[in-house]
């Protein structure tokens, strides 16, 4: 899947794009209360906190915020490669005895 695609119409804010639901990020969220998101590239550190208060209602203790790089993929039928785009991800603490419901029930 290409990385513009799924960015139309499914950020949950101007600044946060989309949680990153992966088994690292699951076991940091069941050890150590942590979440990580995917950001836009300028957003800082202090309005990830306020949006988070803002859309799920939780006290963020810090937040980490780092540039992942991007990587050369191999385009299928040809030898040539392209190089996906770098991206930024914030790494969310929250109040203990506090939670982010990432996957909702019906």
């Amino acid at each position: 899947m290409h990385f513009w695609l799924w960015r139309t119409n499914m950020q949950l804010s101007n600044n946060i794009i989309k949680p990153i639901l992966s088994e690292k990020s699951l076991g940091k969220t069941s050890a150590e209360n942590r979440y990580i998101f995917q950001i836009t590239m300028k957003t800082s550190k202090g309005q990830v906190s306020e949006d988070i208060k803002k859309i799920f209602g939780v006290e963020c203790v810090s937040v980490w915020t780092s540039v992942v790089p991007g990587k050369r993929r191999r385009i299928t039928g040809t030898r040539k490669f392209m190089k996906t785009p770098r991206w930024k991800k914030a790494i969310i603490s929250i109040k203990a005895g506090q939670s982010i419901n990432l996957m909702p029930k019906e």
